[in-house]
């Protein structure tokens, strides 16, 4: 089965998948998960986490002791940033 979704533009498009994830419950438990019980992989690492729309998998690198995370993302979720960290208590340079 092929879905066809036509969409305006790039903002669009991301709008549309950000909230498909975000309802996806599974999806996301699964990676919490899977990265909490694995934080030696991430302890004192640092993370690119390219495409990140809402950063959720960014916080769970970083709760689960990342150093550093880099997060990419092209989209206007970008735009929302600092509020979103701030929102999670995080900051630039914490």
């Amino acid at each position: 089965m092929c879905f066809v979704f036509r969409v305006n533009t790039v903002n669009e498009y991301a709008s549309f998948v950000l909230k498909e994830m975000l309802k996806d419950v599974v999806r996301t438990k699964t990676y919490l998960n899977i990265i909490y019980k694995n934080k030696f992989l991430f302890k004192e690492k640092i993370v690119l986490d390219v495409g990140v729309g809402t950063r959720i998998l960014s916080f769970f690198c970083a709760k689960a002791g990342a150093k550093r995370v880099y997060a990419i993302e092209c989209s206007q979720m970008a735009d929302m940033a600092p509020e979103i960290v701030k929102g999670n208590g995080f900051s630039n340079g914490n």
